[in-house]
């Protein structure tokens, strides 16, 4: 079991991280905000412990309360808007396994992140 420090804590080596994560078969991360029209899983950088935790493990679950899903991105972007603190402007936008078809128009799944994502939407009021 891999467990990251907090965000921001300053205890996160990045190459250490990236050698435990290419031996890791799934990962599970917490998640900002959901959009519900595009299926859309979206971390602000900066509370997110490390976006390698999402790009490197073939498979990943994704654990969203249900208080964070947004119609659309023109609610989402009020949201954040509205609940940012002024250095937290980096967001990533995650809608399932990459795609690339460059490689002689032949189309690849996870090439950029994982494979397989799943996610888990918690109704924390029940």
């Amino acid at each position: 079991c891999l467990v990251l420090p907090e965000p921001n804590s300053g205890e996160i080596d990045r190459d250490t991280l990236r050698g435990q994560l290419k031996n890791t078969d799934v990962a599970i991360s917490p998640v900002n905000y959901l959009v519900a029209a595009t299926g859309t899983a979206v971390f602000c950088n900066r509370r997110h412990p490390s976006r390698l935790l999402t790009l490197l493990p073939p498979a990943v679950i994704l654990i969203a309360s249900l208080d964070t899903l947004v119609p659309d991105l023109w609610e989402l972007y009020r949201v954040v808007e509205k609940n940012r603190p002024e250095q937290d402007m980096a967001l990533s936008f995650y809608t399932g396994p990459s795609r690339t078809a460059d490689i002689e128009k032949t189309l690849v799944l996870g090439v950029h992140g994982p494979q397989k994502l799943t996610v888990v939407v918690v109704d924390e009021g029940s």
